[in-house]
Order: C-alpha cells, then structure tokens, then sequence
C-alpha cells in the first residue's frame, strides 16, 4: 500500500528514525574515505542530512558538524525559490553564500533532490569545508567578503546529470589546489547519490510516497519532548556578560536567556558594531545554529535533533551588529569569534541549569603552512589544534577538544606530510588550565621549524584564538590561559606576523611556538578532591608551587 502520512506503528517509527540517522552517517563514511583534502578526510570538517522537499530538516547523522547540518534548512529554503519549477531529476545543487549557509565561504554546501516516480520527495545534503576557496591568505586585514574567496550564490552543479562546466571551469581557476578541491566536491556529490538511493529503498520498503508525513510525526515528537525538558526549567531571564577578544581590542558581549513556559529566547543585546577589517563578523545564520547547538549539548544532549527540536528555540541579535552583519563584511574567521562568545552563553545557561553547566572553553587554534614546492607544485595545509574544554559539575574539561564543533585535531604526522614543516613537540602546558573543584582541560605548547634541507620558505598562518581574554570560569572557578606565540623568541605582536597573519620560516634556524588556550575552572579550586591534585602533580599537569596556590586561593 502506497501512503504519503507515516502511517508507523511505534516500533516501525523507531527503526525507520534510527535508519534515517543511518543514511546520514553512511553519507559522512563515504565523505571520509573519499575526500582529497585533510580538513575533510582527517579533521572532520563536514556535516551531512537529510531534508523533506520543502526543505525542512528530517535527520542528521549521530557523526559530522551538528552546526553544519543545522544551517541546512535555510539555503534549502533558498534554493526552492530561486529554482522554483526548474528542479529536475540528475540535478545537484552547490553553494557557500554566508548568509544563507555556514557562516564563511569556506564551507560549502551541496544538495541533491530526490525525486521518486518523477517526483521531488526529499533533499540529501553535505556541507564541507574546503581546503582553499581562493581569496586573501590571510583575514588579519580583509574589509569585505569579496576578499575572502569565491561567492556562489546557490546554482546548478550538475544539471539533469550533465556537469555545468562554466561552474566547475570558474572554481578551477580561482583556487590554489583545484585538484584537491574540485575532488572533494565529487566526493560529496558522491555522498549524497549514496544518500539518496538509501532513503528511497526506505521509503520503497514501507510504501511512502514521500517522507512529509514521517518529517512530521518524528519532527513532532522531537519538538515535544524538547518542549518538556524546556517546560522543567524555573521561568524568568538569565543574564551574562563578559570581555571577549575583539580584531584589536577585547568587547563586551551581554547575553539574555528568557525561559517563557517551554520556550526559550536568546538575545544579544546591544551587541559591538561589526568590525570594519578581519574577518571576526558573524552572520545571523550562524549566530543562531551556533546558539541552538549550545542549547541542545546543554540541555538536551541525549535528544535526537531535527528541526523539530529547534522550534522551542529563538535568537535575535541587533542587525549590523558583529552577530547579525550586514552584507558585504567579512566573515572569514567568524568561528573564532563565535568560540568566544559561547563562552559567555554558557555562563547564562548556566544559572538556569548548574547542574548541566560548564565553565567557558579554549577555542580550536589552527595554524596553516604553505608555499610551493621545489617542483613548483603548491602547498597549502592547515594543523587544528583544539582548546581546553572547560570543567563543569563533578567532571573536568577535556584537553585537546575542539568545541563548539564536531572536528578533530590534526595529527602531527599528517601536517608534516602535506608541508615541509617540522613539529618539533606537541604537549601538554603544565599549569595551564583554570583552576577550580573540576579544573579545566589543559593548553598546549607547539613549535614549529621549517623541515631541514627544503629550499624554499614556508609560510605560515595564524590568528590567536584567545590573544587577551581567557575562558571565564564557573562558579568561582579559575580563567583559562589566553593563546600566546613567539617567533624565534618574540612574541608575535613584535613581529609582521602579528600584524598581517603571516610569517616566514626562511631558514632552518627558525622557530615559531604557540599556546593553543585552556578551559576555565568549575567551582572553588579550594574544594579539589586531594586524590584529584596528586593525580595531577603525577602526571605533570600541575606544578606543586600551582598545587599550593590553588589550594589557599
């Protein structure tokens, strides 16, 4: 029997969701063992889902860039109206427009529709950040959009399963590796017929004609059981503010967190004017898959998400501001910025749940290097380095963790693969995480050299993440170490790389070292459990002078 309604009993409904969650993560697979890049293969740097014909959200996977996969609807929506009655079987669809989808040209989105008796029934989507867009090399300096790379407002990639060359021709000649760039797209074009050819053996299974009515039923039940964990918060606004790094000098970002009966609202009041150079603004789109994310880890993280979840949840942010830009500001760096401003989110939802709560986070700190072989070939490769998490009730943070993301740090041996560089210690930094009853997790301390015996210079990339303001902690817990860099002994502000983003390893004897920053405490440090302190002394995380001032704070 044909039906369009969902038509499930409850144990069918449970198997056809966990098989949905399936199709998403079968996508992601065929991503990771495809993919060219190692932002893609390695860092994770991609997210993948599904979506109903109007472009609502119907599942993302248990793996991938939650983030991503949220910010899905939105350019979904987009595409339907500017293509409307122009969606044909064999179409595949591309775009990375900041304000539609993740926030920075970087990532780009690909969306397949899937048609059924010639019929359009459903989206299948991945949205991956590329090894290189084109644009400047560095956002230090950057004053608009147009700077950072290549726009693609949302068009056809392959139409009715013929190539657009003009598409492919265009992205060929303004990106620095075009091989690995364009194979990746493949590979997520890939993904998505994987993708695709599962959910429409579902559907031929249960005798759906479309997946509306499972959308609804499962998007319903997810938005209800949101409602209710909502519901069981005590009412009223919880406030938060802080100093958080700016492009130049720290700003101040307050946050409002509005519980009403069972839904919550999220305002940025009186949020900094958008930068006019570096890259640090944040688009409204991401400002609220960003928000919403935090939401869901901290007060659902065992929920399945869809947009159902979402619809409990609202954000607002003043236009123009550094969380709500106007068009054309540059955005290319907006996820540091995004990191910092988390922190203080957290620190609202905090008074509203401190049983869930956790102190502010060091952010993901990357570091790129590239240049051209002696072949004349050119090289570009970025090293993630993930921040401290921060500690929270009756657990400490997690060193090395890339939050609020679902991404992995590089391994050293793949950075030095892809770069003539040479990472010469990747550590742990004693006594660097915010002290606290649950410490933070720890910094780290990198240094890098150019590989001996390569002719060339190298260049390298880098914007500290946490330059002067620190994670906050919780509940009289400790800060978080802010990032700090030398080159070859001097610290970056000194130096050219502190000004334009980019230095130069010339010579052998050159040495760049950073700190990628640590998590903020959770509670009073004088509270640390004695078992806790000498494990650490034990394993080198603290030092005993640390122990001691800890503990008589």
């Amino acid at each position: 029997m044909s039906r369009s309604d969902a038509g499930l009993d409850p144990a069918d409904l449970a198997i056809a969701w966990a098989r949905l969650i399936a199709i998403s993560d079968q996508m992601w697979l065929t991503i990771r063992r495809t993919a060219f890049s190692p932002i893609i293969a390695t860092a994770l740097d991609f997210g993948c889902g599904l979506l109903t014909a109007s472009g609502g959200q119907l599942a993302m996977g248990a793996v991938g860039m939650a983030s991503f996969n949220l910010a899905l609807p939105t350019l979904t929506r987009d595409l339907l109206k500017r293509f409307a009655g122009r969606i044909e079987p064999g179409d595949v669809f591309i775009g990375n427009d900041p304000w539609l989808c993740i926030g920075h040209l970087d990532d780009v989105a690909i969306i397949t529709p899937v048609f059924e008796r010639g019929r359009l029934v459903a989206f299948v989507a991945t949205v991956a950040h590329q090894a290189d867009i084109g644009g400047a090399i560095s956002h230090r300096r950057v004053r608009e959009v147009h700077e950072e790379g290549v726009f693609i407002p949302i068009t056809k990639l392959y139409e009715q399963g013929r190539a657009s060359e003009p598409v492919f021709d265009l992205l060929r000649a303004n990106v620095r590796q075009p091989e690995m760039v364009l194979g990746d797209l493949e590979a997520m074009v890939g993904a998505n017929e994987v993708g695709a050819a599962r959910l429409l053996a579902l559907m031929r299974e249960y005798g759906l004609e479309d997946v509306a009515g499972l959308a609804t039923e499962i998007q319903g039940r997810s938005e209800r059981a949101m409602r209710g964990i909502i519901g069981a918060l005590p009412d009223g606004t919880y406030r938060a503010e802080g100093m958080v790094d700016g492009v130049e000098e720290p700003v101040r970002i307050k946050v409002a967190l509005t519980v009403a009966g069972e839904e919550i609202h999220v305002d940025y009041p009186d949020a900094p004017p958008q930068f006019p150079v570096g890259g640090n603004n944040v688009t409204l789109s991401y400002t609220v898959v960003n928000t919403h994310y935090l939401l869901e880890c901290v007060l659902a993280p065992h929920l399945p998400h869809n947009e159902g979840s979402i619809q409990p949840l609202h954000v607002a942010a003043p236009e123009g501001s550094v969380l709500a830009c106007r068009f054309p500001a540059a955005v290319g760096e907006r996820h540091i910025f995004t990191t910092r401003v988390s922190s203080i989110v957290l620190a609202a939802i905090a008074q509203v749940a401190p049983d869930r709560a956790m102190a502010g986070y060091g952010a993901n700190q990357g570091v790129g290097a590239l240049g051209r072989r002696p072949d004349g070939s050119f090289y570009s490769i970025g090293m993630f380095g993930g921040g401290g998490r921060g500690g929270g009730a009756g657990r400490d943070g997690i060193g090395g963790f890339i939050y609020t993301s679902g991404a992995a740090s590089t391994p050293v041996e793949l950075f030095e693969q892809g770069a003539p560089v040479l990472v010469e210690q990747r550590e742990w930094e004693p006594d660097s995480a915010g002290a606290g009853e649950f410490r933070g997790g720890m910094g780290q301390r990198v240094s890098l050299r150019r590989l001996p015996g390569h002719p060339l210079p190298v260049d390298v990339r880098f914007s500290p993440s946490r330059a002067r303001v620190g994670a906050p902690g919780l509940f009289g817990g400790g800060s978080g170490s802010t990032t700090r860099a030398t080159w070859n002994g001097v610290p970056i502000d000194q130096t050219e790389l502190g000004r334009s983003g980019i230095a130069t390893l010339g010579s052998d004897r050159d040495v760049f070292e950073y700190h990628v920053a640590s998590g903020g405490g959770f509670g009073d440090p004088r509270k640390r459990s004695a078992a806790d302190v000498e494990r650490d002394l034990r394993r080198g995380l603290i030092t005993p002078e640390r122990a001691r001032r800890d503990s008589t704070r």
